[in-house]
């Protein structure tokens, strides 16, 4: 079984004013398997968002009630492998 990207994406609709702190940056290298799971695919890079403007990978700021937020990242590597049960 191959490993591969899985992105997850997060939009988020602010209702209310608040501060928010995004530490998102670190996709250099893709993240490893666990007790022989695969390794992610290739570390692609996330995007940020916020009201449809681009942000990079750390920022904080302050959002406005209506304001949208959205954080995409890679997804991470597999934990076991389910093709090797024992009977």
């Amino acid at each position: 079984m191959k490993g591969g990207i899985v992105q997850w994406s997060i939009a988020m609709a602010v209702i209310q004013d608040t501060h928010v702190t995004v530490l998102s940056e670190r996709r250099a290298h893709a993240l490893w398997g666990v007790n022989g799971g695969v390794n992610a695919g290739s570390a692609a890079p996330g995007e940020n968002t916020v009201n449809g403007k681009p942000y990079p990978g750390k920022f904080s700021l302050q959002l406005k009630a209506g304001d949208s937020l959205r954080i995409k990242t890679p997804g991470g590597g597999g934990y076991t492998n389910n093709l090797r049960v024992s009977k």
